[in-house]
């Protein structure tokens, strides 16, 4: 690929629809560059197609003027792909057309009305964002899928979507009142008032031969439910529309309804030794009625142990159950009490270890949440072999399950193949994903073999290949899995609907359906990946695109910048994606590659490094540590900006850090904090805290190192002074280290040599201190976790040292000691506020937190948030300030008030910034009281 390839090279007569696009009324974008169409390229399969250009429109209208436009007679071949959150796993939402994406803009709940019980919604709104309004008016769309955080409800109606619940809430298409959706000849229908002859005789005239050969299960059929289109003999378009995957007509709203909102659950989870054992019980269990059964194997189980959320589900375990010889996990829910009869039969199950029953939402919430993760903890595997989605919705009517799942397994061994299974045992449906490393020709074969394989197995047990997430790619299979009558039909219907075939192009039932040996795949790019860029960037490949970084609820703490700019190239999926491609060039054509680089900086340079996808995300895709790798590696050989060399100084600076606001314009810095003048009268000068020598271990009791950090120390010597009073208080004696930067402001500009040199002499000195044989902890978490993450890092031993956060060492210290009396405690709860690095690479902070708090009878409750949106240096960046500030709104305005808690001193410092108040330190507050 030459550098002149990596502008957009298109049709003629897409290159003028475009033009003509842009000199219409349409006010959305048109992104054509190498790095938009990219993360266009890609979604939650295992395809990579390229398409010629994206479009986000901004208002509905823009929809009508796209389509209008495109139905114009110069512009017949022109063809589009409607896309929403790109969470498909069979390449639905990939084409190399044009994509019209609706997540972006398309994103209003339009009208909710309650007495009627319905919502109007545009195409873009995030499933979970529905629920969080309809909660408000206590209701409740039951269509649960696993990426509800990120799937939008186009891509529901398009997909016909589904998932645990199924056998009692049914699928989405259950819920679609109508669809205001366009034609692909520009027209504007309402599906509840459209009335189309031809249509309606062509399905009475075939109805009969249609239900001869159509499956017979309720997740038999996806795309064109033809069936339910001639519903009482009616033509019923909303069904029609809803499940053909963006290849009848483009969404422009959707009426939905919607049920009041259902008491909290009560959830069984019952433990087997055994998968088989485990599935063939599911028939007993479901005599009982349960709304859903949600099973796990022993593969995922183990990947979860790795996980951020293991310490909150391990919990769940009876006493008597031994973790390490669970072979099963089946989650049953109910809406009402669980009725005895089970409780009794569960009792008496030999092969069952235990179960435990939980009404607590929080304890619900975290045994579903090991559910919801099950596909991104597959993808997180050890190995190059990784599972793979394409054959991993297959459904069979449930009593068959068993069977056919120990007939999959013998198929799978028998190829050598190893794979995890989870899903919904009481619709018959197991996610199934085989592991392979498609960079191997030998193992891309197997698609074809295993595919083939298990369509005839699934058709033994009365089964089809797609039980939920619909046909995509694998279209070529709806002829023998629906029979030749309801193809034909399927085929006739396009032709009616879409005569130039416009619309998702060469899928599902179109004149000229893609095989899927002929549609490119990320691992054929992959091949083209040196093994040096393979070893320094791993996850950039093992990013399966499960799209969990595109989450759109605000305190989620995942990807701050992408939920600021909604702009995809910049989430851990779209760095990931470009991180490929940079790396792909970059053995094949270096000229490209460099060219491309500076694409790959800007989408980089957004990162906050706040670290939550190296935890969150369950593939663990370390953005910020790739970050560093390949600034690094960008700025050999280039001038970097002063600027870089002024923030990687930041910490050495700090003590005189009160002259850089007035030059911090000069380099391009924005409203640069004062540090303190007191630092020095207040610690450096201070003969009550001397520094941690052997001598001075040996004459003081209870000794304590408190390792400084720049932050604290030069910008709030105050707080370090309330720690150490705390420490004495409770009866130890602090010594404080001598201040030495860290190192992390170099790490994070990409100064890898620098940074390692400053580590290692760290490393040298934190051991020594260690040897003293007395506790040491740090007062900023930011600060404090990078001697436990960047250093371990770069050693090749294990460290010789620990630096405890400050909640770590004292939640444990007031346990055991006796604790002075609080006198009087201003107000009944404290609001508690975690940094982001300390929430997700320390998951138990907030336990640790209450624990310490409440053994003074300080109450707090921790406050879902984001990021505030400082993140060191990003809030100062003039170009990233106004990202920042709305950072602050879209999650902490107006939850923070001045007797917050706030544990992290760049949270402090943004409201600080922004708010007519300042906040304390949790120690802060207690050192006061005491």
């Amino acid at each position: 690929m030459s550098p002149k390839d990596l502008t957009v090279n298109l049709p003629n007569r897409v290159q003028r629809y475009l033009k003509a696009l842009k000199d219409s009324d349409y006010s959305g974008e048109i992104l054509t560059s190498h790095a938009d169409r990219l993360i266009n390229a890609t979604d939650n399969s295992i395809y990579q197609v390229m398409p010629q250009s994206v479009l986000a429109p901004r208002v509905q209208k823009d929809l009508n003027i796209i389509m209008e436009s495109g139905a114009h007679e110069d512009y017949k071949s022109v063809k589009f792909m409607p896309r929403g959150g790109g969470t498909g796993t069979n390449g639905q939402s990939l084409n190399d057309c044009i994509i019209i994406d609706t997540s972006k803009y398309l994103t209003r709940i339009l009208e909710i009305n309650k007495s009627e019980g319905w919502v109007k919604v545009e195409p873009g709104v995030v499933l979970d964002q529905l629920n969080a309004e309809l909660q408000k008016q206590n209701l409740f769309f039951p269509v649960h899928i696993s990426p509800s955080k990120s799937c939008t409800l186009g891509g529901m109606v398009a997909t016909d979507a589904c998932g645990k619940g199924s056998r009692v809430f049914g699928k989405t298409s259950d819920y679609c009142i109508s669809l205001s959706c366009l034609l692909a000849d520009g027209r504007e229908i309402e599906t509840q008032n459209y009335f189309n002859d031809d249509l309606s005789d062509m399905l009475a005239q075939n109805m009969d031969e249609i239900k001869k050969h159509a499956p017979q299960m309720p997740r038999g059929l996806s795309a064109f439910d033809l069936i339910g289109a001639f519903d009482n003999n009616q033509l019923n378009m909303t069904k029609l529309i809803a499940g053909s995957e963006g290849s009848l007509a483009v969404l422009k709203e959707i009426k939905l309804k919607v049920i009041p909102k259902p008491d909290p659950k009560t959830l069984v989870a019952v433990f087997y030794d055994d998968f088989d054992t485990a599935l063939r019980h599911a028939t007993d269990i479901l005599e009982h009625n349960p709304l859903a059964i949600e099973t796990i194997d022993d593969r995922i189980l183990d990947l979860a142990r790795g996980d951020i959320l293991w310490h909150d589900f391990k919990a769940i375990f009876p006493k008597k159950v031994d973790p390490s010889a669970i072979g099963a996990l089946h989650c049953i829910e109910f809406a009402d009490d669980v009725p005895a009869t089970l409780l009794k039969a569960l009792e008496d199950h030999p092969s069952i270890l235990g179960f435990s029953v939980h009404i607590d939402p929080d304890q619900v919430k975290n045994v579903t949440a090991l559910r919801s993760k099950c596909v991104g903890l597959l993808g997180n595997m050890e190995g190059y072999r990784r599972p793979i989605p394409f054959i991993e919705d297959t459904a069979v009517p449930p009593e068959n399950l068993a069977d056919y799942i120990a007939d999959l397994k013998a198929l799978l061994t028998s190829h050598n193949l190893e794979c995890g299974m989870f899903g919904h045992v009481d619709a018959g449906c197991l996610h199934v994903r085989p592991a392979l490393d498609l960079r191997l020709e030998e193992d891309e074969a197997f698609i074809r073999t295993l595919t083939d394989e298990v369509v005839t197995l699934v058709q033994k047990y009365g089964g089809v290949l797609w039980g939920e997430h619909g046909k995509g790619m694998r279209s070529e299979y709806t002829e023998q899995l629906v029979g030749t009558p309801y193809y034909k039909v399927m085929q006739d219907v396009k032709a009616l609907l879409d005569p130039h075939n416009k619309l998702n192009p060469g899928k599902i039932a179109g004149p000229h359906v893609k095989a899927i040996d002929d549609v490119p795949l990320r691992s054929q790019h992959d091949r083209q990946i040196s093994d040096e860029h393979n070893v320094t960037f791993p996850k950039a490949t093992q990013c399966n695109g499960n799209g969990l970084c595109f989450s759109a609820m605000s305190d989620d703490t995942m990807c701050p910048s992408y939920k600021i700019t909604k702009d995809r190239k910049h989430s851990p999926k779209g760095r990931a994606a470009m991180l490929r491609e940079w790396m792909q060039l970059d053995n094949t054509d270096k000229k490209a590659a460099d060219t491309f680089s500076h694409e790959v900086f800007d989408a980089l340079h957004g990162c906050l490094s706040c670290k939550a996808c190296t935890s969150t995300c369950p593939i663990h895709v370390n953005i910020p540590d790739m970050k560093v790798d390949f600034l690094n590696r960008y700025y050999k050989g280039k001038h970097r900006p002063y600027r870089d060399y002024l923030i990687g100084r930041a910490e050495t600076f700090s003590s005189f850090a009160h002259l850089l606001p007035k030059f911090d314009r000069l380099f391009g810095l924005v409203d640069l904090p004062s540090a303190s003048k007191r630092t020095k009268e207040i610690l450096l000068k201070n003969k009550d805290y001397p520094p941690p020598t052997p001598e001075n271990i040996k004459r003081t009791e209870n000794p304590v190192i408190v390792v400084q950090d720049a932050y604290t120390t030069f910008y709030e010597p105050e707080l370090v002074k309330s720690v150490l009073e705390l420490l004495q208080k409770l009866g130890y004696t602090p010594l404080l280290a001598p201040f030495r930067q860290s190192g992390k402001s170099w790490h994070v500009r990409g100064f890898s040599e620098k940074f390692k040199n400053i580590a290692l002499a760290n490393i040298a000195h934190l051991e020594n201190m260690s040897e003293l044989g007395a506790p040491m902890i740090g007062i900023d978490p930011s600060i404090t976790l990078v001697y436990r993450d960047e250093y371990h890092k770069i050693l090749d031993r294990k460290p010789k040292y620990s630096v405890l956060l400050l909640q770590e060492f004292l939640s444990v210290v007031v346990q055991s000691r006796d604790l002075p009396k609080i006198q009087k405690i201003p107000q009944s709860t404290y609001p508690l506020f975690l940094h982001c690095t300390e929430k997700t690479m320390k998951p138990q902070s907030a336990d640790e937190w209450a624990t310490l708090l409440k053994a003074f009878d300080i109450n707090t409750e921790v406050i879902e948030t984001g990021c505030c949106g400082m993140a060191g240096a990003y809030g100062h960046e003039a170009e990233h300030v106004e990202y920042s500030k709305g950072l602050y709104e879209l999650s902490w305005k107006g939850k923070v008030n001045d007797t917050a808690l706030v544990t992290g001193y760049s949270c402090r410092s943004q409201i600080h910034r922004l708010e007519d108040f300042t906040v304390k330190h949790p120690l802060e507050l207690l050192n006061e009281l005491l």
